[in-house]
């Protein structure tokens, strides 16, 4: 753990951080070859065959078969509660890593890594993998198929239930610093099983200082747009009270071309600066 966890980057930290104490404490554990009601046998009494999963090798993708004979070493099936859908298609996980640019050095948090399929695409691609996995039995499949890797730190836990606290604003805060740009469409055959629904895949190029218009405050103006969105559906002359007088807000929407009765939810990214500069002196 030591080795990689220092080289992570600085904007990854924070998100990451819950996870490197389990990861420094990690001791092995008994691996789930069988479930828990498998005696290593089939119906008819016959020994199974050790089926193993493929290691990591672009060579090999991960297609319907190979994903069954992955579920069926471990003696498993997709389970709905758990919610597992499984990728077929490698061209998918291949337009995946090429989205995110993904290369050399880079530290990727992949939640519910499932075969590995899409595992297999980021170690080749030559980065290291941090993966979240709530089944045990998927936790140690690959686990076991890229260990020859070094590449990849599996936390066998429940993503949700991960006590991230806080930490998770700062994504949130990196997706409203960014631009959305969609990629392609994920078609729902592309899983086993198939879901309901198709699925998207969607880019955040994280916006430069220069990209933003120009305000007096970075601090005071995300505290007036906080404070004009407290109130439901209130006008803003009503919302920014703490700031200036009605009046002085009213005037300056005037100012900035829009209605006394202006509520938040009318306004851009533009008008928001327009008047927090004619409301917000330096």
């Amino acid at each position: 753990m030591s080795s990689w966890a220092p080289h992570l980057p600085s904007s990854l930290q924070p998100i990451l951080q819950p996870f490197l104490p389990e990861l420094r404490r990690r001791v092995p554990r008994p691996r789930p070859w069988l479930s828990p009601h498998d005696n290593g046998t089939d119906s008819v009494g016959s020994k199974r065959a050790n089926v193993k999963c493929a290691r990591a090798s672009q060579k090999s993708p991960d297609d319907y078969h190979a994903t069954l004979r992955a579920l069926n070493s471990r003696g498993r099936k997709p389970r709905k509660s758990l919610g597992q859908h499984y990728m077929l298609n490698s061209e998918i996980n291949d337009q995946l890593a090429g989205a995110a640019n993904v290369g050399e050095g880079d530290v990727v948090l992949e939640i519910g890594p499932g075969t590995g399929s899409l595992t297999n695409v980021l170690i080749s691609s030559g980065a290291t993998v941090l993966a979240v996995e709530k089944d045990p039995y998927m936790a140690a499949l690959v686990e076991e198929r890229f260990a020859d890797t070094g590449r990849l730190k599996v936390v066998e836990e429940d993503f949700v239930k991960c006590h991230i606290g806080s930490h998770i604003s700062l994504l949130l805060e990196s997706l409203r610093d960014s631009d959305p740009e969609y990629k392609f469409d994920v078609p729902r055959s592309s899983f086993f099983p198939q879901p309901n629904v198709d699925a998207a895949v969607v880019t955040f190029k994280l916006k430069k200082s220069a990209d933003y218009p120009a305000v007096c405050s970075t601090k005071s103006f995300f505290s007036l747009v906080n404070s004009a969105f407290n109130g439901k559906r209130k006008m803003l002359r009503n919302t920014l009270q703490h700031i200036c007088t009605p009046l002085e807000i009213e005037t300056a929407l005037q100012h900035t071309g829009l209605p006394a009765t202006s509520r938040p939810e009318e306004l851009t990214l533009d008008d928001f600066v327009k008047l927090h500069n004619l409301l917000v002196r330096p």
